[in-house]
């Protein structure tokens, strides 16, 4: 009862950092946000082995965690196996360890696009994808409570929650709502040319914290064999309704269309899904979308291409019934280089953040070692986004991830070409007051959880890897974790129980001599 009322009021404390109310948004639009940045570091300073996809999550305790996919395993090859994890202590991060591993034993040895959410207890809903039935992947999830985050062994099995996703680029999403909800959107359905049925962007939740899921709703079936979705993302708005979008792609491989659905009564059903924009011709593509929610019933999806890559934005006024044509947001960028991603400063301001370079033919003095950068830009109300501003000089950077935490500290995230490594980015926002950082209870240990033998796969977990990178925790920390063999383990038992017997006999004789 007492983590219950915890729970609730930190879920409280979540609303009123997050859920701003419409006039509030509006009263911050016209504030520009000024961000001070420190100097960019390399949190897996592994060159020679493929680091990529990063998720930020922010915990209101103030710290923030962070995981990727790495290539850790011997087997040829540089594709991610090995799914990582470090946090943010408010200064440094911690020296990363692994999580979970995808054995050649298990399948094709493949981890991708990590994504995580975490609850009013302090519990963390992790969420990725692997490939242990090629061609098919597979959708699993493991939970911990974010104070034993740090230690591997406190990451319940992992669970397979589907079976057969597409596995295409960012195929997958999934949002909270209140202290329990959980909403997952997902692309199903293996890739190639001889797919065993058409393929869908489909619809499940959990209304127990994960514990258990719904049967999955397809939202939409694709009625050609060469096409499919991928990007998928959702947003959950007020009245229960969820927003969705996503790509569908074809024979190319580019984008064709930008579809978009909702429902409005939390997931139950679903209405036929619009086509918000189409490839015309000879244009590049349709791709990249996001969305969020910028009023009660303003919505803005945001996607990239057109004739090249650029961002355009499309909007509805009443909850996604009817949308205005797209919008060339900011005419003097270009680049696919990602989703843009949205977030929300303690004043109520809405942040779009993406990865782009300048256009041709566009003049401007910029420092760096690449074409690209991460640019920001604050939502002005309206359908106006205030002019863009680059984020400490040009950076080599793919699908950037922002988060904001303890309402004016923001940390960016991403992997870089050539050598495909994680790097994070720290700055505070100026304007922007702090807000009340509040503590987990104490954290027991983590739930046994009884499922079929069929939907456990067994983890393999490595010793903790040192990366060396800047600004990361010494190899000599104290509150580094250690993990104990099974012999190790054996041993230790063996001595409790002699100490055991030997305090009884120990107290039994003062009790005789007392006597």
């Amino acid at each position: 009862m007492k983590l219950l009322r915890f729970g609730l009021l930190v879920s409280l404390m979540f609303l009123s950092i997050t859920m701003v109310s419409p006039q509030q948004r509006g009263n911050a639009a016209a504030m520009s946000a000024e961000i001070v940045w420190e100097a960019p570091r390399n949190i897996s300073n592994s060159p020679d082995k493929t680091s990529t996809d990063p998720f930020l999550l922010p915990d209101p305790t103030g710290k923030v965690h962070l995981f990727w996919a790495e290539k850790v395993g011997a087997i040829e090859g540089n594709q991610p196996d090995t799914l990582m994890y470090t946090e943010w202590n408010g200064v440094n991060w911690r020296r990363p360890i692994d999580l979970f591993f995808s054995p050649d034993t298990s399948g094709t040895p493949i981890i991708a696009y990590p994504h995580a959410l975490i609850d009013g207890t302090g519990r963390i809903h992790l969420f990725w994808m692997a490939q242990p039935n090629f061609p098919k992947y597979t959708l699993f999830y493991s939970s911990a409570m974010a104070t034993n985050a740090y230690n591997a062994l406190e990451w319940t099995p992992e669970r397979r929650l589907v079976d057969d996703l597409t596995g295409t680029k960012y195929s997958f999403s999934v949002q909270l709502r209140g202290p329990d909800e959980i909403h997952l959107v997902f692309a199903r359905v293996q890739q190639g040319f001889n797919p065993p049925e058409e393929r869908t962007v489909s619809y499940m939740k959990s209304i127990d914290n994960g514990e258990t899921w719904s049967k999955s709703i397809d939202i939409i079936t694709f009625n050609n064999i060469n096409k499919g979705a991928s990007d998928t993302r959702i947003a959950l708005g007020g009245n229960d309704h969820i927003y969705a979008t996503w790509t569908e792609w074809g024979e190319s491989g580019n984008g064709q269309r930008i579809w978009f659905s909702r429902s409005l009564d939390n997931g139950k059903n679903w209405e036929k899904p619009l086509i918000l924009s189409e490839r015309i011709q000879n244009e590049y593509e349709r791709d990249w979308p996001n969305l969020t929610v910028l009023e009660e019933d303003k919505i803005v999806v945001m996607w990239e291409g057109g004739w090249r890559a650029y961002r355009h934005a499309q909007y509805s006024e009443d909850a996604g019934e009817s949308w205005s044509s797209p919008v060339d947001t900011f005419p003097w960028l270009i680049g696919e280089n990602g989703f843009v991603e949205f977030v929300l400063d303690s004043n109520g301001t809405i942040y779009a953040f993406l990865a782009q370079r300048l256009r041709e033919g566009v003049e401007m003095d910029l420092s760096g070692s690449s074409e690209e950068g991460l640019w920001y830009s604050t939502w002005d109300g309206d359908k106006r986004w205030q002019e863009p501003i680059l984020a400490n000089g040009l950076n080599a950077m793919i699908n950037p991830k922002v988060a904001i935490f303890g309402g004016n500290q923001i940390m960016a995230v991403w992997y870089a070409p050539p050598t495909y490594e994680i790097i994070t980015m720290f700055g505070t926002i100026q304007n922007a007051p702090p807000t009340k950082i509040v503590s987990w209870p104490e954290a027991t240990a983590a739930p046994i959880v009884s499922l079929p033998t069929q939907s456990i796969v067994t983890p393999t977990q490595t010793e903790p890897k040192s990366s060396g990178g800047v600004g990361i925790n010494s190899p000599g920390e104290t509150n580094q974790v250690v993990q104990l063999s099974s012999t190790s383990g054996l041993i230790i038992g063996i001595l409790s129980v002699l100490v055991f017997f030997g305090s009884v006999i120990i107290i039994k004789k003062l009790i005789q001599n007392k006597l």
